[in-house]
């Protein structure tokens, strides 16, 4: 994949954590019914990237079952960072750049961050970070060319 390309795919799946922000700021009324759906959608996409990731690495079945459950088990527990898992997720973008996966593995992320930026939407106090989070994702995503490889 060109390197245009992949910058281009890096920064709207980067900004889709933005446009989460938007669509809760849209879509108030709806947030309230829809918050447990909401909640449960980013962990859900988390454990599809860290999958679809590990297929790609060619890792063995039974490595990426235990992958999928302690990224489910990190999601439950809400005391994680933010800043744990966009580190996660851009060294999976990194890392499946040249694979048969990448545009899955892009897709399922920018319907993730959707749900993270109406999710901290919800939540007023976690809204200053969100430059820091896209920033870091941005910065691994693009690490190899940042670095020239």
């Amino acid at each position: 994949m060109g390197v245009l390309n992949y910058s281009l795919i890096s920064v709207i799946v980067g900004l889709s954590l933005l446009l989460g922000l938007l669509l809760g700021k849209i879509a108030r009324e709806e947030l309230k019914p829809g918050k447990k759906y909401i909640m449960l959608l980013f962990p859900a996409c988390f454990a599809f990237v860290l999958m679809f990731s590990a297929l790609s690495a060619a890792l063995h079945p039974v490595m990426i079952v235990f992958i999928v459950i302690a990224a489910l088990l990190a999601c439950c527990y809400r005391k994680i960072n933010n800043l744990i898992y966009y580190f996660v997720l851009g060294f999976a973008f990194f890392l499946t750049m040249e694979s048969a996966y990448f545009l899955p593995i892009a897709s399922i992320m920018f319907i993730g961050n959707l749900a993270k930026g109406t999710e901290l939407y919800m939540n007023k106090e976690s809204k200053k970070n969100i430059a820091l989070l896209i920033v870091l994702f941005l910065f691994i995503a693009n690490f190899p060319l940042i670095i020239g490889i």
